[in-house]
């Protein structure tokens, strides 16, 4: 059985997506500082990235994330050769893109498509989605957590050459799919809505309630340090904690209570970081006690507080070094066409 898969990193669902107007806004769900939470780096990863790896060794070899081309740069480290980041203008409907894709793998004759939006990190167990939906015999399966939809289906392709007819949406929220078996999510789920759902996601990784790693060295019991990152013989350290590649801790600073420090982050002298996530490529000024927060960059998203607070002094907040990105390809797609790829599993 040839089954794709399809990711959109997407702010909300195709029957409920937020005007234009709201981009960026700190209240919009889905969005930190303007970037989509599904690709922020946690741990040394994103959960995009993290997703496409477990379907790969799940042996989906046909995976397409559509995204918008603002947040291309983000996906860059998901594109590989089984992997296409299908990138979208700012004026397209992602979900129509979804749709031209969904298309496209059943004419090349992909018999089984996972489809969802990255609203939300699950840990899901394909095999056993896929045997609950042939002993359903169902066109589409809703997947569901605590009897709420999780905006993932599991897709025929009978069922989706009726597209044609109704469109996509219309497809995944028809009436008749409310009285089908969905399928109930077993394992851990953490929706990626606010800056405090980044948190809990970090904070039940630590505590091994999820399959989440952090990347890198465990150097000492709950203390994870990855390639690159420096310590000064004056900063401390409290587990569990995670310092990223490139980060660097400077003299007489502390990392304590489920805090990370993503990639070449820098933390200047005497600086206490508590119960927070520092976002890569963010510099923190001296003397700063920084706890319950979120911080990109110069914005602080404090965990206990809806509000986004803009630093203006670039010693106290800022960014470590302008990063340049890779940008897409011609023509918006990196990795593998879906014919090229397509031979690769007739072969493999």
């Amino acid at each position: 059985m040839l089954a794709g898969a399809i990711l959109v990193v997407e702010r909300s669902s195709p029957e409920h997506s937020a005007p234009p107007d709201f981009r960026g806004r700190m209240t919009e769900p889905g969005i930190l500082g303007g970037n989509p939470i599904a690709c922020v780096e946690l741990l040394g990863q994103s959960v995009l990235d993290r997703v496409v790896q477990k379907l790969r060794n799940d042996g989906v070899k046909l995976i397409t994330v559509v995204i918008k081309d603002e947040y291309s740069h983000l996906a860059r480290m998901s594109a590989t050769p089984e992997t296409t980041i299908n990138t979208v203008a700012l004026q397209t409907d992602l979900w129509s893109a979804a749709e031209c894709v969904l298309r496209e793998y059943v004419q090349h004759g992909v018999e089984l498509v996972l489809l969802t939006r990255l609203g939300a990190y699950a840990e899901l167990d394909l095999a056993d989605l896929i045997r609950f939906h042939r002993n359903t015999k169902q066109g589409i399966t809703v997947l569901t957590k605590n009897r709420e939809a999780m905006d993932s289906w599991i897709i025929e392709a009978g069922e989706a050459r009726n597209m044609r007819r109704v469109g996509l949406p219309q497809l995944l929220y028809r009436e008749d799919l409310c009285s089908a078996r969905p399928y109930a999510l077993p394992g851990y789920v953490c929706r990626l809505d606010e800056p405090s759902d980044l948190r809990q996601l970090v904070i039940d990784a630590f505590l091994s309630r999820c399959w989440i790693r952090p990347r890198g060295r465990e150097v000492k019991p709950g203390v994870w340090v990855d390639d690159g990152a420096q310590v000064h013989r004056r900063a401390r350290i409290v587990a569990p904690a995670y310092l990223g590649s490139g980060a660097k801790l400077r003299a007489d600073t502390l990392v304590t209570r489920f805090s990370t420090l993503e990639r070449d982050c820098d933390v200047h002298d005497g600086t206490v970081i508590e119960d927070s996530s520092i976002l890569a490529n963010t510099c923190v000024g001296k003397g700063l006690n920084v706890a319950h927060a979120v911080v990109d960059g110069n914005k602080v998203f404090p965990l206990r507080q809806q509000i986004v607070v803009e630093v203006q002094d670039s010693k106290l907040l800022g960014r470590t070094a302008t990063v340049e990105l890779p940008r897409p390809v011609a023509g918006g797609v990196s990795g593998a066409s879906l014919a090229e790829r397509l031979l690769a599993t007739a072969w493999n």
